[in-house]
């Protein structure tokens, strides 16, 4: 197939001539292609799909900084500090609330313990058996066996893997 050369409907009649796709030049074949990608019905439910998802997340972050204790549940040094940084990041997942983790629960009420960022950089990051050896685990386990009535009978073990039970 041959290439073809033209002038772009969207550059106007005093661009240069270029290799255009469907009329337009690949800038802004691209371009628009990108657009009436956003405005298909797949991508329109997908965004608002994910706009309830990131909402939801918002009010029960939002939710569990109100209610947020003085102090790190792990080490016991005060949060404020941690919290001018960004106030969401006191908030430590018990089951990490990544789409290909446990989105179940990322909402879950009892899903959540309060720690300064490196006791939460911690947890997020050691390996399972270290994170069974932080002061915070007792606290860890009670919350958990009240979320692993909330997980599909696939992921249970996937999450007392991630736990080291």
């Amino acid at each position: 197939m041959k290439a073809k050369r033209g002038t772009c409907i969207d550059c106007g009649p005093e661009a240069a001539e270029n290799y255009i796709i469907a009329g337009r030049c690949q800038y802004h074949y691209w371009q628009y292609r990108a657009q009436v990608k956003r405005e298909s019905p797949r991508c329109k439910a997908a965004a608002a799909e994910e706009k309830k998802v990131k909402d939801a997340l918002t009010t029960w972050f939002n939710l569990k900084i109100q209610l947020r204790p003085d102090r790190c549940e792990n080490c016991g040094i005060h949060l404020r500090e941690s919290m001018t940084i960004n106030p969401r990041a006191i908030i430590c997942h018990v089951l990490p609330k990544a789409e290909n983790k446990f989105p179940e629960v990322a909402t879950h009420i009892l899903n959540c313990w309060y720690g300064c960022n490196e006791c939460h950089y911690q947890y997020d990051n050691c390996a399972p058996i270290d994170r069974s050896l932080m002061p915070v685990w007792p606290i860890v386990i009670n919350r958990f066996n009240k979320i692993i009535l909330s997980l599909p009978e696939d992921k249970i073990n996937r999450a007392k893997t991630y736990l080291n039970l």
